[in-house]
């Protein structure tokens, strides 16, 4: 009798669960089970009298009209039927998933690889162009996948089956790669973890302006790793996803049923599972990131006269230039990594350099008087004997163009006349003193600024911002943001610190 409950539920399980196909279904049954009893009472045996019922009322087709469902059982072969697919078709389709798992993988990592480039300062915008470039590569894998991979639309819209055979495959190619996919996922966790330790490593080091990049590059290698080993497994459970439905057929005069089973669910919820699970995983990322710089950018902010060089014991031997001009400029540029920058007022323009490996270039450039300083390759964390002090001397009978850049510095500014000034300094203090200028712009990520001009601060338009520290303007204290028009126009103080006070007097 269980035999025959079980085929029932098999005949009616695709039919739409409606009052009429229920009704129809208690008849059936109670039909089988009254000519299993008649069998029984005439002496057969339990396989004989199975047999014969499910001989007798097995085709729903025959019964439709009589049990009055024969609408739903025509609606029911309208429908498509799932078609299973040969193992030739699986193979490939198994082929071809190992492509679109690494482009699938590849597309945020290319975003965060972008990204990581967009933190660097280059010439003529060159980080944009790389971020774009990397854009269109996510833009072209997407399209690529959508058109290239068309053809597996019925597997991947769960609109086939496979059989045994294929199952079978599918399992065997999962375990032959269970190692190769847990290798690539716990390598991926851990890369996402450790993104933060360069932030640590070029700390304060000749290195410090490619931290953020090397942040990123990290972590899209992680999420490279874990978005590859779980498109492979979503590939895997979609094909599992995919048996054929059930099959009776007939041993020992009995019907049974196959171990083939119909498709029990769809991949979407994995899908979605996979989405949360990535989520999480990068909101934790970020926090740790953001938690870790937030953290080390609030310590530094308590210290006010951060050094621009940390002593480290360096026998390297020290070299100084002393330099007089003959040569007339009026704009001058200085660039470097490591240095101390003082540009001040004098008689006759002259230099005055000390360095220990990496030696200035000095150059005119037209009417530029130019002071690069190019970092030699050579352990990070001794960066100090890149180290350079330029005290730079000039008339101030001139009205002059100044663009000083470096990455540790404290650049110091006293009593001459400027029409534009800009000092942009990753880690140091900003000072301009006594000085005459029509338009400024300082900027630090780490340091304190200060501006004395020699005219009133009420003529300039003055804009000043700070995550981390005070601001001070005309001997008022105010918070993070500061705006205000002058009485001329053209004059302007744009100022910049996320760690450090910003003063203006």
């Amino acid at each position: 009798m269980e035999t025959i409950r079980e085929y029932i539920e098999s005949m009616f399980r695709n039919l739409p669960q409606t009052e009429k196909v229920l009704k129809a279904k208690l008849e059936l049954l109670s039909m089988m089970e009254d000519k299993y009893e008649e069998l029984k009472n005439e002496g057969k045996s339990e396989n004989e009298a199975v047999g014969t019922v499910i001989r007798e009322f097995g085709n729903l087709d025959e019964l439709a009209a009589e049990l009055g469902i024969d609408e739903e059982i025509n609606e029911k072969k309208s429908s498509s039927t799932k078609q299973v697919i040969s193992l030739e078709t699986l193979k490939e389709y198994l082929k071809d998933s190992e492509k679109r798992a690494v482009l699938s993988a590849l597309c945020p990592a290319f975003i965060l690889t972008g990204i990581s480039f967009l933190t660097l300062n280059m010439e003529k915008d060159l980080n944009l162009v790389l971020f774009i470039v990397f854009l269109a590569l996510v833009i072209g894998i997407r399209k690529y996948s959508s058109y290239g991979f068309s053809k597996w639309k019925e597997i991947d819209n769960c609109e086939c089956a496979i059989g045994n055979s294929g199952k079978a495959l599918v399992n065997n190619e999962k375990k032959s790669n269970l190692k190769k996919l847990v290798s690539f996922r716990t390598a991926g966790y851990f890369l996402c973890v450790l993104c933060i330790i360069p932030l640590f490593i070029f700390q304060n080091t000749c290195m410090e302006e490619f931290d953020l990049c090397a942040l990123f590059l990290v972590l899209a290698c992680g999420i490279f790793c874990k978005k590859y080993a779980d498109h492979k497994n979503l590939f895997y459970d979609k094909l599992c996803c995919l048996e054929s439905e059930e099959i009776w057929y007939k041993k020992n005069g009995v019907m049974e049923k196959s171990s083939v089973s119909k498709t029990k669910k769809s991949p979407k919820t994995s899908l979605v599972l996979d989405i949360i699970r990535t989520t999480a995983l990068l909101g934790f990322v970020i926090f740790i990131v953001f938690g870790s710089v937030y953290g080390f950018k609030k310590i530094r902010g308590y210290i006010k006269d951060f050094p621009s060089i940390i002593n480290i014991e360096d026998n390297s031997e020290t070299f100084i230039l002393n330099e007089d001009f003959d040569e007339e400029f009026s704009k001058i540029r200085i660039s470097g990594a490591v240095m101390d920058v003082t540009v001040k007022e004098g008689e006759n323009a002259k230099l005055f350099l000390e360095y220990k490996n990496s030696e200035p270039e000095i150059k005119f450039n037209g009417d530029t008087l130019e002071i690069i300083q190019t970092s030699k390759k050579q352990n990070p964390f001794k960066h100090a004997s890149n180290s350079c002090i330029v005290e730079l001397t000039v008339p101030d009978k001139k009205v002059y163009n100044l663009n000083a850049e470096t990455n540790i510095s404290n650049i110091k500014i006293t009593g001459l006349k400027f029409d534009e000034l800009k000092l942009c300094s990753n880690v140091g203090n900003l000072d301009v003193f006594d000085s005459l200028f029509n338009n400024l712009i300082g900027k630090t990520n780490v340091g304190n600024i200060n501006i004395e001009p020699s005219a009133p601060v009420s003529d300039y338009s003055v804009s000043a911002g700070t995550n981390t520290g005070d601001i001070s303007i005309a001997g008022c204290r105010y918070s993070k943001n500061y705006e205000s028009t002058g009485a001329d126009a053209k004059k302007r103080i744009h100022l910049k610190s996320n760690v450090g006070d910003i003063c203006v007097k």
